[in-house]
């Protein structure tokens, strides 16, 4: 497998352990948004799901920071009731907006349903509801942090998506857009490539071996195939930081 390109490799991080990349990559986004704060009133910090994510949340949750001034809002989300235990905005709640952290802004759109029933997947009707008040409450992100799954997908851009065309769409100017994953449960609301890449810095954590071959393959040239690569090739002068 060939090393990813000049470009790519300055900011380009590679760890042995978990533990260690999840420590290096908290400590930069805490020094990226503690610089952002020293220049601007606010600062809106979009974060993906899955479950590799939640020892980062919990560290970063730690932060001595002014998250008074920081909004939190998520990348993707399941189209799921509120609180239903596989929505992205229970993972946050429970481990990103803690401790300090709490502090911070956050508007969990999806609807609360009647308590005596179990939590659920959302209506057509449902979804597009949600969809609707997310655009009403978007702001675009200074800071993106982007999962990616190993097949290459990220946010909620899955190859083979029926709806993959609009969210990788660079003029479409709609920045989210309601996905069904092909091979992956629920349906799934996410940012499109384009208000990925109007970010001010971007993300990707992928830590393990498997991902790391992906990211590499990625790195290598845009692919439809691996969403990924989309946000590498096509991110037009934005940081992207791998870590890996």
């Amino acid at each position: 497998m060939k090393k990813p390109d000049k470009k790519h490799l300055e900011k380009w991080h590679e760890f042995a352990t978990e533990a260690e990349f999840n420590l290096a990559l908290a400590s930069a986004l805490i020094s990226q948004l503690r610089d952002l704060l020293s220049r601007q009133n606010h600062v809106l910090l979009a974060v993906s799901g899955g479950k590799s994510p939640r020892a980062l949340m919990q560290t970063l949750s730690t932060a001595d920071l002014d998250w008074s001034r920081v909004t939190i809002q998520w990348v993707d989300e399941r189209l799921l009731s509120r609180g239903h235990v596989n929505s992205n905005s229970v993972l946050i709640e429970t481990n990103l907006l803690q401790h300090h952290a709490a502090q911070a802004q956050w508007q969990p759109l999806l609807p609360v349903i009647n308590p005596n029933d179990a939590p659920r997947e959302l209506t057509e009707t449902e979804r597009m509801t949600v969809l609707q008040a997310a655009l009403q409450a978007y702001q675009r992100p200074d800071v993106v942090v982007l999962g990616m799954g190993e097949d290459g997908h990220t946010a909620s851009l899955f190859a083979h998506a029926e709806q993959l065309a609009a969210g990788i769409d660079l003029d479409n100017a709609t920045p989210l857009l309601l996905l069904q994953p092909p091979a992956a449960p629920y349906w799934r609301i996410s940012m499109t490539l384009a208000a990925i890449v109007s970010a001010k810095s971007i993300y990707i954590a992928a830590f393990g071996a498997p991902k790391r071959k992906v990211l590499q393959q990625a790195a290598q040239q845009a692919d439809v195939n691996l969403p990924i690569s989309l946000v590498l090739h096509h991110s037009q002068g934005i940081p992207v930081h791998v870590y890996c």
